[in-house]
């Protein structure tokens, strides 16, 4: 960002995802399946230009393995998630201080004047330090 340095940028996504876990928690089942039934809707949009449809179908070679009728796939998966199961997922995987969260960080940082800063941010929030350094 232009105006704050990637700890401040990261404090406010912890945040986020925090306050995301209550919004989860506290959803009425009608609100969730409304969000379901939406997010459904938007995915079986139909593609409205010939470059988005050449995007989605590369993108199915490029993975090695074409499904040319992934979004349909998905979205019936969608309709069969219940809300404990997101709530569940949510905190094993996105939650801070999740078990299986895995977290990676890229920011740019002045060197080597400040890589302290880059290797307590990655510490702080991945709970491991690993810093690159670009060599010109």
């Amino acid at each position: 960002s232009a105006v704050r340095r990637a700890p401040a940028l990261l404090e406010r996504i912890e945040l986020f995802i925090e306050d995301f876990k209550q919004v989860l928690r506290d959803m009425t089942p009608a609100k969730f399946a409304n969000h379901v039934v939406s997010l459904a809707k938007r995915w079986l949009e139909p593609t409205r230009t010939l470059a988005e449809l050449h995007g989605t179908c590369w993108n199915e070679v490029l993975r090695g393995f074409p499904v040319f009728d992934r979004t349909e796939r998905d979205t019936a998966v969608l309709g069969k998630v219940s809300q404990t199961e997101l709530i569940q997922f949510f905190e094993d995987y996105i939650a801070k201080g999740a078990a299986s969260r895995a977290c990676l960080v890229t920011a740019v940082a002045p060197w080597p004047q400040n890589s302290d800063e880059a290797t307590s941010l990655c510490a702080a929030f991945c709970g491991e330090a690993r810093v690159v350094q670009h060599e010109p």
